[in-house]
């Protein structure tokens, strides 16, 4: 009977879910790069790339990403690496370790910037101030829109995309700013309990052949650790993998001594081999909704 209804609780939780994913299509998701847009492209426009206010003292800052140049085959003496003007310079050949996928592509959806280790936070929170640069496979300038915000500091935020219309220089950085933003803070709110909730069923699931009882004990801890995991992960300011390694660390360590204080008739090994498990397999879970962007 015990078996049912867990099984029941996480089909609600599933369908919950599916709602939730639902309710995003109607309303903006949280961004995690910078996605560009080009219209009217010029014939020979091979490259896209980001200016951004950066200055040679900044921490952030490198003379020439050495990576990006034998990627692209932009070598160091191109006019876009010797750019700096206003202090705007490339994002992806001055940003150290900048990740950046500029090769023109319609079919990928747009040319992206920013999308390993927190680097959109930091172009938001550090340097909002960016144009769109268009150039050939030489790395020679061919046009610079004027700049824009992407994070002007008012109520609602950046919805990541900024298209540039190349025949008119217009460009533009959609702003979600309605009187409704909250709403996308209650969802995104719902969505981290439901995954939390998730999470925790699929761990307590595994707990019945290690025949842990009460299995509600089971379900209890790990809803702490994975609020411990969601507050650490929020506020924690070191890349996105390392932050997650540490705080899964801390997860594993807490959780074997708090099941060992619950349940002292089972043995260390068994303890041991259930924690491993459960949080291997939930990890996996949630680095997999990740990927696929199931819950945001």
């Amino acid at each position: 009977m015990l078996k049912k209804k867990i099984v029941f609780m996480i089909v609600i939780m599933v369908i919950c879910n599916i709602f939730s994913l639902r309710v995003y299509a109607n309303g903006p998701v949280p961004p995690r790069h910078i996605e560009c847009k080009i219209l009217n492209i010029p014939d020979n426009i091979a490259f896209v790339d980001l200016l951004i206010n950066i200055s040679e003292q900044s921490n952030d800052y490198i003379s020439y990403n050495e990576t990006n140049g034998q990627r692209f085959l932009i070598g160091e003496q191109s006019q876009i690496v010797s750019y700096n003007t206003d202090s705007f310079q490339s994002f992806t050949f001055h940003f150290a370790e900048s990740a950046s996928d500029i090769i023109i592509d319609e079919s990928a959806g747009g040319i992206k910037f920013g999308y390993q280790n927190d680097q959109f936070q930091k172009l938001l929170d550090e340097y909002p101030i960016v144009k769109i640069v268009l150039l050939d496979s030489d790395g020679k300038i061919v046009k610079i829109s004027d700049s824009v915000n992407i994070n002007p500091k008012k109520t609602g935020f950046f919805m990541g995309r900024i298209t540039y219309d190349a025949a008119n220089n217009i460009v533009d950085a959609p702003y979600y700013n309605s009187p409704f933003a909250f709403l996308f803070y209650i969802f995104t709110g719902i969505s981290v309990l439901v995954r939390m909730c998730i999470s925790s069923s699929v761990e307590t699931l595994i707990a019945i052949p290690f025949k842990l009882k009460p299995l509600r004990k089971v379900f209890a801890i790990n809803i702490i650790t994975q609020a411990f995991l969601v507050v650490f992960m929020s506020f924690c300011k070191l890349p996105y993998m390392w932050s997650l390694l540490i705080a899964e660390a801390v997860v594993y360590f807490a959780e074997f001594k708090i099941l060992g204080f619950f349940y002292k008739d089972i043995s260390t090994r068994k303890l041991v081999l259930f924690v491993i498990a459960a949080n291997t397999i939930s990890l996996l879970l949630g680095l997999a909704l990740n990927s696929y962007n199931i819950i945001a």
